[in-house]
């Protein structure tokens, strides 16, 4: 099985609401998650916009990190799969900051990412984590935090304000 369906399987069943998807890529996941009925809608940010798919729930909005997020409002779920790889390791706690602020009391944030622990040698990921390093840095900024090995490698996370 591919290593992402994998991970779409255990992700999938925590989406609903309004979703922000950050780095969305190609939209592989927004595609499955699209098609949900819990899902209302979803604001994708990417600089890949070309390749994202199109779905009357998608809003498309171009981004690059280390911009700040659009103040879009808040959202109940904050996908980020297979994305915090591809930023530079001093990225990622002001990219939380933002999050933290496009999610209210009840939102969920989760996402996945390689374990470095099995490293992938892609030259576009620019920092790797393991899932213990993942879990010390998510502590920081949120109340409710798990994550897991997928068993493919793959750092798992749901995290809570």
């Amino acid at each position: 099985e591919r290593y992402d369906w994998e991970y779409y399987k255990q992700l999938l069943p925590i989406i609903s609401g309004d979703v922000l998807d950050i780095g969305s890529g190609a939209g592989m996941f927004v595609e499955q998650y699209a098609k949900e009925d819990a899902v209302k809608s979803i604001t994708c940010l990417d600089k890949y916009l070309d390749e994202l798919v199109s779905h009357e729930k998608v809003e498309r909005i171009n981004w690059v990190c280390p911009e700040p997020l659009p103040e879009l409002g808040v959202f109940d779920t904050v996908v980020s799969t297979e994305f915090i790889e591809h930023i530079e390791r001093g990225q990622l706690e002001p990219l939380l900051e933002q999050i933290k602020k496009a999610m209210h009391a009840d939102s969920v944030f989760i996402g996945s990412t390689p374990n470095k622990i099995a490293p992938t040698q892609n030259p576009y990921h620019l920092y790797e984590y393991t899932l213990s390093e993942l879990l010390s840095i998510f502590k920081n900024y949120f109340t409710e935090v798990e994550a897991w090995d997928n068993g493919q490698n793959c750092t798992l996370w749901k995290a809570k304000l």
